[in-house]
């Protein structure tokens, strides 16, 4: 009820998922009219993240193509890690009681719930990334760090599945392989090294083929927009990482404040402080210590590397660290009478904070500007439709996230089964523009939404600050070559929709 109630009705928040939930409707609607064949070659499917799509096109099939039925596989995943984790913590310390902390600590975290992107409610890879790399973690530990074949093969092939949902964990999982190799050449460990050796050309016989046909796509926008291109520095305003400092603590930060949460931390804190006395310490630290470090110390330091920082990708840094957690208290730690209570304490913790998180509900004035927002979308694709438009050349002036064109092009799909085809002109880049642009752009349109106040959240990007500057013009040319459609109130803002 949670996301019939407060997610699928309205529009998709973020920008990014309204593109994925447009490629997979698109996708589907094109194998449903012309075939599997005519859909690959004419769908552009994701390059970072080709599964991710095709998934949801699979479950529309079963079901029915929806949103609800998009953001299903993201609670099958979250269920599965629960198993993997638990059964895995189980099957390694032949404690239940320790199982049951790692799953109470699981369903204490925040991620699921994060409400700028990237949770469970949320139509993008990087939760289901998450899950796939806990279970891959969890599926080393099981292995005892590649002692044994079977489970390392069976890490192979679910490591091999995070990267087809999200490709940029290939550079996570491929430095993590080679820093494994140099510390096992070390140990002379030959069977260790056998097994990894196996373990990675499976993965190397599922993934090169993929990466390198997409070689070119990923290198425009992991290496040119992420490391080169103007997008960083957008990205560090945003953020606000614009110190060397501010960089380098941005995600252990964000793994502790928006995924790990307060109850989270204070979870974690009673595991740590409900120990007796501490066994004397190992000098030398077993394999899977060392594993659940590298761990957690790849992706983090790959992540601290890249300039372009969201918080939304720290969610892959959450199991290891929770791993760590349990380990510290299996490894260093003798066994306790209390450790069934603050097993069962953390348990119940766990459930009541999910329980409590999906009772969540907006106040009542933002319900009313997702409304606002449901009634304009429904009026713009009518009056498309009414007037024969085969194609609506969409612009704004204001970069937000309820104003894009693939937004309007999903939530009318989901709420009438057609699927508009929705150009973006004015409005469609965040990066800065001109008069000559801004006249071009709007005289290729058909539809014009405008408001007053533009840059009213003192956005980052410029395209809102420039956009100021030409509102006279904006005004002056829907007044003269366009028709009113109607007028709307939402998230404290009036918008004028024009039509041609």
């Amino acid at each position: 009820t949670y996301l019939t109630r407060e997610v699928t009705p309205y529009y998709p928040t973020n920008f990014d998922q309204t593109t994925f939930l447009f490629i997979s409707y698109s996708f589907f609607e094109n194998i449903k009219t012309y075939g599997i064949l005519y859909a690959l070659k004419h769908t552009e499917l994701l390059a970072t993240g080709v599964l991710f799509p095709i998934q949801a096109t699979i479950f529309y099939f079963i079901f029915h193509a929806s949103r609800f039925i998009a953001l299903l596989p993201n609670l099958l995943w979250f269920i599965a890690l629960q198993l993997t984790l638990f059964f895995t913590v189980k099957s390694i310390t032949q404690k239940t009681s320790f199982a049951v902390i790692a799953l109470g600590l699981l369903l204490c975290i925040h991620t699921p719930f994060i409400t700028y992107g990237g949770g469970i409610s949320d139509f993008r890879m990087d939760f289901i990334a998450f899950c796939l790399y806990g279970i891959v973690t969890s599926i080393i530990m099981q292995s005892n760090v590649f002692l044994y074949k079977k489970f390392s093969v069976l890490a192979a092939i679910f490591a091999s599945l995070l990267v087809l949902f999200r490709t940029i964990t290939s550079v996570y999982v491929i430095t993590l392989v080679f820093l494994l190799f140099i510390w096992f050449i070390k140990k002379r460990d030959n069977v260790r090294l056998k097994n990894l050796f196996t373990a990675s050309a499976v993965f190397i016989c599922i993934i090169i083929p993929y990466l390198w046909f997409n070689k070119d796509t990923l290198y425009g926008y992991y290496v040119f927009n992420h490391m080169i291109g103007y997008d960083k520095v957008i990205r560090s305003i945003e953020t606000g990482t614009t110190t060397f400092l501010s960089s380098l603590l941005f995600y252990p930060w964000s793994l502790l404040q928006n995924h790990f949460g307060k109850l989270s931390c204070a979870a974690c804190i009673l595991i740590l402080l409900g120990m007796p006395r501490l066994q004397s310490i190992k000098l030398s630290l077993s394999e899977q210590s060392i594993f659940l470090i590298l761990a957690l110390i790849t992706p983090l330091t790959i992540l601290i590397l890249d300039p372009s920082k969201s918080p939304v990708v720290g969610s892959i840094l959450v199991v290891p660290m929770l791993w760590l957690v349990i380990w510290m208290r299996y490894y260093f730690y003798s066994p306790t009478k209390n450790l069934n209570i603050i097993a069962s304490i953390i348990l119940l913790l766990g459930i009541g904070y999910q329980y409590h998180s999906y009772q969540h509900k907006n106040n009542p004035e933002h319900y009313a500007d997702l409304q606002a927002i449901n009634k304009m979308y429904q009026a713009i694709g009518d009056t498309a439709l009414a007037n024969h438009l085969d194609i609506i050349r969409l612009s704004y002036n204001q970069v937000v996230d309820y104003l894009t064109p693939p937004g309007l092009t999903v939530w009318y799909y989901e709420h009438n089964k057609k699927l508009l085809h929705v150009e973006g002109k004015l409005g469609n880049a965040i990066f800065a523009t001109d008069q000559n642009e801004v006249l071009k752009k709007i005289s290729e349109s058909n539809i014009l939404i405008l408001t007053n106040h533009p840059n009213q959240n003192h956005s980052a990007y410029p395209f809102n600050h420039d956009i100021i500057s030409f509102q006279p013009v904006l005004e002056k040319y829907a007044d003269t070559h366009l028709k009113v459609l109607s007028d709307y109130h939402f998230m404290g803002n009036d918008y004028k929709v024009f039509h041609a």
